[in-house]
């Protein structure tokens, strides 16, 4: 449309500005991260803003703790965060935001998870794989494969989630159950180390068996 032109048109100039003043300030930089841009001049606005370390982490955490800013603005903060955070106690500023009405929110605050490692990172990557937004769980599934190998508990609460009982009623519940079961088994197939093998070969063969009807093997 013709926004998108616009910003397009002077997307150039914004670079040529970046390139000028690498050393913009935070503030100036913030009104830039807050501004309707190009997703190539945001980009670098994030760039410069790392590149100011713990400021940065200052001014995002600060972002963050701040109620009714723009959306590109929290994004903007936990991308921040996220590549300049020093220990997993940053992410407390995120973890509010993995329940963001905005699922573009929460895939980022789902990344910043492989970034920080939080202290129950598996539980929420885990749990954000019933995520009703499809690009959120597989988010989810990538962030789980780049921890693996996962904890052995972690792998049993996946496993008790698989070999949980079907609903009995209702089409669309059972739809749903069996999406789940699709997510978690795609997660476990994708770790590159998976934990307790035997076992999860048994369980995912009894929860298949559920589904097959009887006396058609």
């Amino acid at each position: 449309d013709a926004k998108k032109a616009d910003a397009k048109k002077f997307t150039p100039f914004f670079n040529e500005l970046f390139d000028i003043f690498k050393h913009l300030g935070i503030e100036i930089l913030s009104r830039v991260l807050a501004a309707d841009i190009s997703p190539m001049v945001w980009k670098r606005a994030i760039e410069l803003m790392k590149k100011k370390g713990s400021a940065a982490v200052g001014w995002a955490v600060g972002i963050l703790s701040m109620p009714g800013q723009p959306f590109s603005l929290y994004l903007a903060a936990i991308e921040v965060l996220s590549g300049t955070g020093l220990d997993e106690s940053d992410f407390d500023a995120i973890r509010p935001f993995l329940t963001s009405s905005d699922p573009r929110i929460r895939c980022a605050a789902l990344d910043a998870i492989t970034c920080l490692h939080p202290f129950d990172a598996e539980i929420l990557l885990i749990a954000a794989l019933n995520d009703p937004d499809a690009k959120v769980r597989w988010h989810a599934i990538r962030a789980i494969d780049k921890f693996a190998p996962i904890s052995e508990a972690s792998m049993i609460g996946m496993l008790s989630m698989i070999l949980a009982d079907p609903p009995t009623e209702g089409h669309a519940a059972q739809k749903t159950h069996i999406d789940r079961l699709v997510r978690l088994i795609s997660a476990i197939n994708g770790m590159w180390q998976i934990p307790i093998p035997s076992r999860i070969e048994s369980d995912v063969i009894a929860t298949v068996e559920k589904y097959i009807p009887t006396g058609s093997v």
